[in-house]
């Protein structure tokens, strides 16, 4: 990223689309924010190490410095009142495939919605499919 944005020119605006695109997929990654979360049995068995939030907000306090220190613009900030990293758009909010953007003007959507379009997985999911399917199929017939 840091030789990207130094390059300047298309580059760097190349860069600046795909933090467009995956900063607030990635946000979204880290799942539903703690006051929704139903099952805590990841955490109680210590499968899991910190809360969905926590992984966001570690993620966050690398991921904005970054950007900010490259010159990328990200639509996130660090709060000094809260001493917490914030989202500058609604969260979760919609993507249109057709637009190709995120469509924070629309607001926020339900976590129903956000697994709704996860399920759908995009145009390279059957691809990714069969090839994870022939990578099985090989590794079976190596084993037997």
């Amino acid at each position: 990223m840091r030789r990207l944005a130094k390059a300047g020119g298309e580059r760097k605006a190349m860069l600046q689309r795909a933090v467009d695109w995956m900063f607030p997929m990635t946000v979204e990654w880290f799942g539903l924010p703690d006051d929704m979360k139903r099952h805590s049995g990841q955490l109680d068995f210590r499968l899991k190490g910190k809360t969905n939030d926590d992984l966001r907000q570690t993620w966050l306090s690398t991921a904005v410095p970054l950007c900010e220190s490259i010159g990328v613009d990200v639509p996130a900030h660090y709060d000094e009142a809260t001493e917490s990293f914030a989202l500058d758009y609604p969260f979760p909010c919609e993507y249109s495939e057709a637009q190709k953007r995120w469509l924070f003007e629309e607001g926020q959507i339900s976590w129903d919605q956000v697994f709704a379009r996860w399920k759908k997985r995009g145009p390279m999911n059957e691809i990714y499919v069969e090839s994870v399917r022939k990578s099985r199929g090989q590794v079976e017939a190596w084993l037997n």
